[in-house]
């Protein structure tokens, strides 16, 4: 279940001096949960996450904001406001996931199986839909291996996409 958080003010800031102001930011939070909450300036940008999945009790909360940008940066002058989002149970992720039929043997064979990737490293990005998981390796020596890769979800290689590059 996911909830808005009603925050009960605005951070407001106007002039840095030496040091930043540090305004509370107070919150009612639904009941017993988790919750997230942001600082966003006037053009709707998020600019500063105070908390990320925080377990709470329920009730009126408060934080303290530094003035500063997730960088750690001073946040320019202007006006700025809370959002927020509450949830009964943690966020999860479920990975469900092989890349490449590794290993037996650890060279490729003539039916593309066998080893899998760059010869020289892991890969450098994989990203997937759920139906297909697509793989590329920074560093490939040979003409059997491939620097992008086409799989499905079991690892067998679907396309291999030549990025040899002769030296």
């Amino acid at each position: 279940m996911l909830a808005s958080i009603a925050v009960l003010g605005a951070c407001v800031s106007s002039t840095f001096a030496a040091e930043p102001p540090r305004p509370a930011v107070r919150f009612d939070v639904p009941a017993k949960g988790h919750f997230s909450l942001g600082v966003y300036d006037d053009a709707g940008t998020l600019i500063r996450s105070l908390a990320y999945a925080q377990p709470t009790a329920g009730g009126t909360e408060s934080l303290e904001w530094n003035a500063t940008t997730d960088l750690g940066l001073p946040a320019q002058p202007g006006a700025y406001s809370v959002r927020g989002v509450w949830f009964a149970q943690p966020p999860a992720i479920t990975a469900k996931m092989k890349v490449g039929l590794s290993g037996d043997p650890p060279y490729v064979l003539d039916n593309g199986l066998g080893g899998w990737g760059g010869n020289l490293g892991p890969p450098m990005d994989v990203c997937s839909d759920g139906k297909v998981v697509f793989a590329a390796f920074g560093c490939v020596e040979s003409h059997n291996e491939t620097g992008l890769q086409l799989m499905d979800v079991n690892g067998t290689i679907l396309r291999r996409y030549s990025s040899f590059f002769p030296w």
